[in-house]
C-alpha cells in the first residue's frame, strides 16, 4: 500500500510537470541503487548528497540529482528523476525555496521528504523582500546546525545505528565550525578597504556575514529573476568608483551579466578583473578540490582571497 501511495504522488507529479504520465510512474524500472540492505536516500544537490554521505556513513546509499554546473532555481525534474525519488526510502532536500519547482513533488513524499531548511530558527534566515535567502551552507556554523539536526532526523530512521549517526555528525558539525575559524582567519588577511564581492548571483550573503566581507549579487538570490540594465550600470559605477579589483562568476549561473559588469566598468576606466569561478550552489566535478562540502567553502575562500587579497 505504501508503495502505492509513493507511486501515485509521483504519477501526480509527472503529470503537473507535462511529463509522460502516470503509467510511468508505475511501470517496473531498474533500480538507480547498487546495494540492499541500506536506506536508499535521494539528495537534491550534490551539496546535500555530500551531507548526508557523510552523517549516513555505510548504512546509506546517496544519489544526487543535480550534479556540477546545475543551478536548482531553474532545475525542472524529469520522469527519470521522480522514479529514483519513487524508489528511495527517503528523500533530502534544501527546502527554503531553492528547488523551487520542485516544492509540490516534496510534498507528494510526505515523511519520506527530510527538508534540510528545517534544521535552522527563521530568525537566523536573511530574506530579499519576501523571499528567503536558501544558500545558507555557505556559513559553516549554520551548516554544523543542520550537520547535527540531520544526525538527529537519520537516526530515527535507522534506529539500529542511531549512536553511529549522531556521532558522525557530531564530528561533521565540529568539523565545519573548526572550518569557520580557519577560513576567518585567512579572509581576515584581506584589507577592509577590499573586503567587496560581487558575485553572479546572490548566493553569498551568508558567508558575507560569518566572514566580515560586503556582498553584491548581480542577480538576486533566485537566478530566475534577472537583472536590469540599470542594476548593471549602477553596480558598474560602484565598482569603477570604489576600485573593486575582481568580479565573480559561479559555475553553475551564466557569466553573462558578470562580464557586462566588468565592460561597463572598464568603460568608465577602472581595470576589474573576472575572478576564479566561485562554487554557489553546485560543487565541483568529481575528483577535484571543491568536490566536497569543505573542498567547495575552502576553494571559495581562496578564491575570493587571491583575488581581493
Amino acid at each position: 500500500m505504501a508503495n502505492f501511495a509513493r507511486a501515485y504522488g509521483i504519477g501526480a507529479a509527472l503529470l503537473a510537470l507535462g511529463a509522460v504520465g502516470l503509467g510511468l510512474a508505475l511501470a517496473p524500472a531498474e533500480s538507480p541503487f547498487r546495494e540492499s540492505g541500506v536506506t536508499r536516500i535521494v539528495a537534491t544537490t550534490g551539496i546535500a548528497a555530500d551531507l548526508v554521505r557523510e552523517i549516513g556513513g555505510d548504512q546509506v546509499e546517496v544519489i544526487a540529482l543535480m550534479g556540477p554546473g546545475i543551478d536548482p532555481h531553474s532545475y525542472k525534474p524529469r520522469a527519470r528523476d521522480l522514479i529514483k525519488m519513487d524508489q528511495a526510502d527517503l528523500i533530502v532536500a534544501h527546502g527554503l525555496g531553492l528547488e523551487g519547482r520542485m516544492a509540490d513533488v516534496f510534498a507528494a513524499q510526505g515523511g519520506r521528504a527530510i527538508i534540510l531548511g528545517d534544521a535552522l530558527d527563521p530568525a537566523t534566515l536573511k530574506r530579499e523582500e519576501d523571499e528567503i535567502d536558501p544558500h545558507v551552507w555557505h556559513d559553516p556554523v549554520l551548516w554544523a546546525q543542520t550537520a547535527r539536526w540531520l544526525g538527529k532526523a537519520l537516526a530515527q530512521q535507522l534506529p539500529e545505528h542511531a549512536d553511529e549517526v549522531k556521532s558522525r555528525a557530531e564530528r561533521f558539525a565540529l568539523q565545519a565550525e573548526s572550518l569557520a575559524t580557519e577560513i576567518r582567519a585567512e579572509l581576515g588577511k584581506i584589507p577592509p578597504a577590499r573586503r567587496r564581492l560581487i558575485t553572479s548571483h546572490d548566493a553569498f550573503q551568508y558567508f558575507g556575514a560569518r566572514f566580515e566581507i560586503q556582498v553584491d549579487g548581480i542577480q538576486g538570490i533566485n537566478t530566475a529573476a534577472e537583472a536590469s540594465a540599470r542594476q548593471i550600470r549602477t553596480l558598474a559605477e560602484q565598482v569603477a568608483d570604489e576600485k573593486i579589483p575582481a568580479v565573480f562568476i559561479e559555475t553553475s549561473t551564466s557569466d553573462a551579466t558578470a562580464r557586462a559588469v566588468v565592460s561597463a566598468s572598464q568603460a568608465r576606466g577602472h581595470r576589474v578583473k573576472i575572478g576564479r569561478a566561485l562554487f554557489a550552489d553546485a560543487l565541483g566535478e568529481p575528483g577535484t578540490d571543491a568536490a566536497t562540502w569543505a573542498g567547495m567553502i575552502r576553494a571559495n575562500a581562496r578564491s575570493v582571497k587571491e583575488a581581493l587579497q
